[in-house]
């Protein structure tokens, strides 16, 4: 409840609205001799759930005219909001307390995900997740399985589809020959929901009020195929590539929700459906479609409508993976997952 942390914030010196000290998840604090969740004065996890929610509750606010007369101290609350903690490492776990201890949770990186708060097309910003991914995913040493399936998102989102996959090739050195996971002495759920999520933030991701389609494909994938998938704004969508490009994508919408799509096609699109669509370029690779709900329309480049079959795509025999395990004549070093592969 975002009430909560209303009532815990305290204006400074600064003007600035600053939580009080708080936890990020079990990150010590080694100078203060504690080993476990150690409480510090604006976590960047706090800091990023409360400015996602305010967001939220705005924007929920605008698009149904709740009119709440709460809108007016979550605007002002935004706008007061204390930014993340940042040094040359990227973003801290908190004030006065950097991140510099191997550790398999990625909470103070929310801000990139899940919560899509940082705007990858600013330089500053993207220069700020990057920097602050990479110096997590190379902090080995306790990182666990669901670490590289958050890391294969936090790597999609930032468009790098080979390294997307090389924190996802590492769940191989967690899965039993079965498919089931396993760390620490016991089986989790949570990590093969977040590996299934990890692959199709490959194929689809829509944040920031964008649907974008095979935003981040490995060389590796060069041949890929997948229907109807659900996007932010009830857009039920639709794609295929072969030989590393994409030929189509095909979007359906079951709300009517502002269409703003990033097809990733190479050369001029087009659009086609049952009436001429308006097909305007924003630039970035991004279009806005004025497609009512329930339409389709169908995004291709050249002078052809693409043959619209899907099927399963042919696997790759070097990479065939048999019930979770490695063929005999692979190893890990050959898959790229050896303990240097980051």
């Amino acid at each position: 409840n975002l009430n909560v942390y209303l009532k815990l914030l305290r204006r400074w010196e600064d003007g600035r609205l600053h939580l009080p000290k708080t936890t990020s998840p079990e990150y010590p604090n080694p100078k203060l001799g504690l080993s476990n969740s150690c409480p510090a004065h604006d976590t960047s996890y706090d800091l990023a759930l409360l400015r996602w929610g305010l967001q939220t509750l705005l924007e929920t606010n605008d698009e149904l005219g709740l009119d709440d007369e709460l809108a007016d101290t979550w605007r002002d609350t935004l706008r007061d909001l204390t930014p993340l903690c940042v040094d040359e490492n990227g973003i801290m776990v908190a004030r006065d307390l950097p991140f510099e201890l191997s550790h398999r949770h990625y909470s103070h990186l929310f801000a990139l995900y899940p919560l899509h708060l940082l705007d990858l097309e600013n330089p500053q910003e993207r220069d700020l997740a990057q920097t602050s991914f990479l110096h997590w995913i190379h902090t080995t040493g306790a990182l666990q399985g669901y670490s590289y399936t958050g890391g294969t998102c936090m790597a999609a989102a930032l468009g790098d589809g080979n390294l997307a996959l090389e924190c996802l090739d590492r769940l191989r050195d967690y899965l039993l020959p079965n498919t089931m996971y396993l760390e620490r002495g016991g089986p989790v759920i949570e990590t093969p929901l977040s590996g299934a999520e990890s692959i199709q933030y490959l194929l689809l991701q829509s944040h920031g009020g964008v649907v974008r389609v095979f935003p981040a494909m490995p060389d590796r994938f060069a041949d890929a195929a997948f229907a109807n998938l659900l996007a932010e704004g009830a857009f039920e969508v639709s794609g295929k590539r072969e030989g590393g490009r994409n030929l189509w994508v095909r979007v359906t919408s079951k709300a009517g929700e502002p269409l703003r799509v990033q097809p990733n096609l190479d050369g001029s699109v087009k659009a086609h459906g049952k009436r001429q669509f308006q097909l305007v370029d924003e630039g970035n690779g991004i279009y806005r479609i004025d497609l009512a709900r329930g339409e389709t329309v169908l995004l291709h480049s050249g002078d052809t409508v693409p043959d619209l079959t899907l099927a399963p795509v042919a696997s790759q025999p070097a990479y065939e993976n048999y019930y979770g395990s490695l063929k005999p004549d692979m190893g890990s070093r050959a898959l790229g997952v050896g303990e240097n592969a980051l």
